[in-house]
């Protein structure tokens, strides 16, 4: 085998097409190849992504491939650049062969060449995992029943209200220009253009079998002050859940009775930035349970000297003008001073979460979510 396998990446839509037909044989056997995955991620198989679409054949078959989306995370007023990964799948009959193992070093070799700081990986399995990816950073989850949410909303009345829009498909992306710089406002999150939110308006679960996505427009005295993106399986009793939202966490929250009676659903699951202490207290004070999560999928340190410089200021402002300063000892650790003056000493893989873990586990810097509209 390993004479005949060659790793490449995409050059042409004769390519795109080869792998998205190879992809929905894995994940959506019954679309064709115009469709399924590549409605789902439009923005991942556009023709001027193809260099990043990375795959593995077999005599000249295609049986495994790797998707990578270059983006930027906005941190606090820092820019990180990331390599977002994800529709990672092999053939079946090809699967136990290392091949994926052998893209994704070959991946990850490339953007460690290329400065990335970090690759973002949509998953948690063994092989991110062997590979030094680790789950970081935590936000609230909450899932709200119907009853849960009555006497919370009641304790918002004259502080947060809103009223509710369903934007249907034929709209949806012609709201881009209005959510966009809601989307903006959020002070950690990814760098979105406009253009790029109406492509995300159209794809995703909006795009996917079996599920049924919808946009929703928050306004108060006609002015748009947020929105929420929510979607339920046609095929489980699961919550609604809510993908994305933008605006006054408080007004989200007084918004969701009207996204439960639109799904005419019975419970509804979101997430809340953990540092939303105000919005924390309100939930738990009427006896609704939250937990701590991570985020979504897992994340690889690629240049560390990126990383660090890019992260620094966050560091300085958080404590002062030391900042984080490592080397590589003979037995690949990172050693070195923390920002309190104390000795550490990191493996690859414990790095990501030092820096966005909180305290007493990490230093605590913010990071944005991986799961909303950016999700690959």
């Amino acid at each position: 085998m390993s004479n005949s396998l060659t790793i490449s990446q995409a050059s042409s839509t004769k390519d795109i097409l080869s792998l998205l037909s190879m992809l929905n044989s894995v994940y959506r056997p019954t679309a064709a190849p115009h469709q399924g995955m590549a409605l789902e991620f439009p923005h991942l198989f556009a023709q001027g992504n193809a260099k990043n679409l990375y795959y593995a054949a077999i005599d000249g078959q295609v049986v495994s491939m790797i998707g990578v989306y270059p983006q930027v995370l906005a941190i606090e007023g820092i820019e990180l650049p990331v390599a977002s990964i994800g529709c990672v799948a092999t053939l079946p009959s090809f699967e136990k062969r290392g091949i994926a193992t052998k893209i994704l070093n070959q991946v990850f070799d490339d953007l460690t060449k290329q400065d990335f700081p970090l690759a973002l990986i949509s998953g948690e399995r063994g092989l991110y995992r062997r590979l030094d990816a680790v789950p970081v950073g935590s936000m609230y989850e909450v899932t709200f029943t119907a009853d849960d949410l009555r006497p919370v909303i009641h304790d918002l009345k004259g502080i947060a209200a809103s009223d509710v829009e369903e934007i249907g498909a034929p709209q949806r992306s012609q709201w881009a220009s209005a959510l966009a710089p809601i989307y903006w406002r959020q002070p950690n999150r990814f760098r979105r253009t406009v253009q790029h939110m109406a492509t995300l308006l159209e794809s995703l679960w909006f795009a996917r079998s079996g599920y049924d996505q919808r946009l929703f427009v928050l306004s108060d005295c006609n002015q748009v002050t947020g929105y929420v993106v929510a979607y339920r399986s046609l095929h489980s009793s699961s919550p609604v859940t809510i993908t994305e939202w933008g605006g006054n966490s408080l007004t989200v929250l007084a918004s969701l009775p009207q996204i439960l009676d639109a799904f005419g659903s019975n419970a509804i699951l979101v997430n809340f930035h953990s540092q939303d202490q105000v919005l924390a207290f309100l939930i738990t004070s009427h006896g609704v349970k939250m937990a701590t999560t991570p985020l979504q999928g897992t994340v690889r340190v690629l240049s560390l000297k990126s990383l660090l410089a890019r992260t620094h200021p966050l560091i300085e402002e958080r404590y002062g003008r030391r900042g984080l300063y490592l080397s590589q000892d003979q037995t690949q650790m990172w050693t070195g001073v923390n920002p309190l003056g104390d000795a550490i000493s990191l493996s690859q893989a414990d790095i990501p979460g030092y820096l966005f873990n909180v305290p007493p586990h990490g230093l605590g810097l913010p990071f944005p979510w991986t799961h909303d509209l950016n999700y690959i």
